[in-house]
């Protein structure tokens, strides 16, 4: 209670599908410290008695099939594009996400220390993406679709909101709060480290820095972003 840390929760004997959305799109987008929650209770007359059955809502979840190509005896993990990419055809594409989608798996669904903030997702082409509190802000990791590239770690969203925010930011000294060699972006970019891929010594370490560099990110600015919510609000 101190912290502000608690749970809505809405029961009656019938929930429907539309609702139980808007409670997904709240506990997703909320900036204050609390979750919503659903629960149906189905009543059951026995008599003179009153049978009482609380119910989870039940949901779905959409699982993504993953395909390994093998070329010329080589097994593809996502670590360049297809050579047959830029024919920007649907099956190309499909193909390119698919490797991609491999390389980015042990990263894909990531936790944060904040249990509110939300779980981190592959998406196309090639980053993983986490939404913050303020409409317009998310933080993201990616790599370079070719070769010898480059992998980094950036606060992104719309221009005019991640260049305030990244102002706001910078002011309250977060740059030395950040892993060393974190810089001001341009345009949509906020605060962003990049490192040339050729610096880790394998696919793991390069990984392993993504996952930890994006926490960081999360932990300094994510209660920021909050505050800043409230002291709107207030």
């Amino acid at each position: 209670m101190r912290s502000g840390r608690f749970q809505l929760l809405i029961a009656g004997d019938g929930i429907r599908e539309d609702i139980a959305a808007l409670a997904e799109l709240i506990n997703r987008n909320a900036a204050s410290a609390f979750s919503l929650g659903m629960m149906e209770v189905a009543l059951y007359a026995l008599g003179e008695s009153l049978v009482i059955q609380p119910r989870i809502i039940a949901r779905t979840s959409t699982i993504e099939r993953s395909v390994v190509v093998v070329r010329s005896g080589t097994e593809v993990l996502g670590t360049d594009e297809p050579q047959d990419e830029e024919d920007n055809t649907e099956p190309s594409r499909s193909l390119a996400s698919a490797e991609r989608g491999l390389w980015w798996a042990t990263l894909n669904g990531l936790t944060f220390d904040d249990p509110e903030q939300q779980p981190a997702r592959f998406v196309w082409p090639n980053n993983l993406y986490t939404p913050l509190p303020t409409p317009g802000l998310w933080l993201s990791a990616y790599r370079s679709t070719k070769r010898g590239g480059e992998c980094g770690v950036y606060l992104g969203g719309r221009k005019a909101v991640v260049r305030e925010a990244t102002r706001r930011l910078i002011e309250e000294g977060v740059l030395e709060q950040l892993p060393e060699g974190t810089v001001e972006g341009p345009e949509s970019y906020g605060l962003m480290i990049t490192r040339p891929e050729s610096g880790f010594s394998s696919i793991a370490d390069e990984q392993r820095w993504l996952a930890e560099t994006l926490k960081e990110f999360a932990n300094v600015i994510r209660p920021r972003l909050k505050r800043w919510k409230f002291s709107e609000v207030a």
